[in-house]
Parts: C-alpha cells; sequence; structure tokens
C-alpha cells in the first residue's frame, strides 16, 4: 500500500474521481513518487523487474516531468509467470538451478548444464586411460559429450568400453558416439548403451573392438543422447 505523503488531498482511500484540491496540485510530483516507492520498493523483492517511467508528464507546479527510462528493482515470483510476448534477455544470462526441476511437459525448457566429466575404463580391465579435455553441455535432456582418451599398453581381450558418461542416457534409446580422430589403422564406432552411462567401440564389421586393438592409441569423440530425465 502507498504512504501517500500528508500534504496531499487527505482522504481515507483514493478512488477513481476523487478530485485533488487545487492547494494540493503541486503535490502531485510526490504522491507520484510514493505510488512508485509501494510499487518498486517493498519487502521480499529479490529479482530484477523493471518499470517504464514513462506513465506521467505533469509534475510540480505543472512542470513537464522528464521520462527517466527505466529504473531496477527486484521481485519474487512465487508461482508460475504467464508472458504471452517475447522475452528479451538483457544480461545475456538465464539462470537455471544445480539440481535440476524436471518437467513432463514435452514443450518446457527445465534444464540447462555445462562441465567436465572423467572417462573411465569400462571394460572390467581396470585400465588406466590418460585424458585429455572432456567436456559436456546438456540442454534439457539432450547431451553432447566430448572426450580426448588415449588408452596404455594392453594385450586385454575384452570389448573396449568407456565408462562415466555424465548422464544416464533413455533406457529405450542407444545413440551413437561418432570417433572425431583416432590413430588406429581402421574406422571405428561407438555405441551410447541404453540406461547406462557407458559407450561400447565396435569395428566397422560389426565386430567388438577391443581394449588391445587400442593399445597406447588415441581415441577423440563425440557422444550425443538423450538423458533419461
Amino acid at each position: 500500500m502507498a504512504s501517500y505523503p500528508t500534504s496531499v488531498y487527505s482522504a481515507t482511500t483514493k478512488n477513481p474521481g476523487d478530485t485533488i484540491q487545487s492547494a494540493s496540485i503541486n503535490n502531485l510530483d510526490a504522491e507520484i513518487a510514493a505510488i512508485e516507492a509501494a510499487l518498486t520498493g517493498g519487502s521480499g523483492l529479490a529479482h530484477d523487474l523493471k518499470f517504464v517511467d514513462a506513465l506521467y508528464d505533469i509534475g510540480k507546479s505543472g512542470a513537464t516531468r522528464p521520462r527517466d527510462g527505466f529504473f531496477s528493482r527486484n521481485v519474487t515470483i512465487g508461482g508460475t509467470l504467464s508472458i504471452t510476448g517475447a522475452i528479451t534477455a538483457t544480461a545475456g544470462q538465464i539462470a537455471f538451478p544445480a539440481t535440476q526441476s524436471a518437467s513432463s511437459n514435452a514443450n518446457t525448457l527445465d534444464d540447462y548444464e555445462e562441465g567436465t566429466w572423467t572417462p573411465t575404463d569400462g571394460s572390467g580391465a581396470a585400465l588406466s586411460l590418460t585424458l585429455g579435455v572432456c567436456q559436456y553441455v546438456k540442454i534439457a535432456q539432450l547431451v553432447i559429450a566430448t572426450a580426448d582418451v588415449t588408452y596404455p599398453s594392453t594385450v586385454n581381450g575384452a570389448q573396449a568400453t568407456i565408462a562415466g558418461l555424465p548422464f544416464t542416457n533413455q533406457a529405450t534409446n542407444a545413440c551413437g558416439a561418432m570417433v572425431n580422430y583416432s590413430n588406429y589403422a581402421a574406422d571405428f564406432r561407438g555405441l551410447v548403451t541404453s540406461a547406462d552411462t557407458t559407450i561400447l567401440f565396435y569395428k566397422i564389421t560389426g565386430a567388438a573392438l577391443l581394449n588391445s586393438d587400442l593399445s597406447t592409441l588415441i581415441v577423440r569423440f563425440t557422444a550425443i543422447y538423450r538423458a533419461s530425465a
């Protein structure tokens, strides 16, 4: 509730149609300022909201009040905010919480995250991989993870498997991992296993690529898959 200046026309309420007395007309600017303060400076406000000071032109003594553009205050919205027009992120940032607030609505963007991850040997051979830059970006359920891995010297015959993807793949969705570079003698590909965080490597023929095939070699790949949430 606005706190009106005492010198302004006194009434228990301010209703449409009330007349401001002529003796108080020079205090109109003070009354508008009080309304502004009530709109923009209340308690419990926490996020930026901008009001345009363009609703009035007449100030004290009938002078024209300059329209002073935007002024920032904070506001907390506890419920759902519905906006029918466009949203402009003037500051260039839209922040999502560290813990995803998942939505069941197919048209709702509910997560954004970026960071690094640590590929590990998932074959059971306990190989110690040498890692370069390994990063990921998650936009809602879409995950793009890149890695630079070098295998140690090994004669192990298990299928080459990378574990540790930053998010679990969907249960009904087996996706690809594209090998961007390797000094292995032939092309091969990766498969992001469903309901898991692992990548299995296969030769073009469909046969399993073994740890021994990648002994001392480099594998740089990009995995693109749909997370379970």
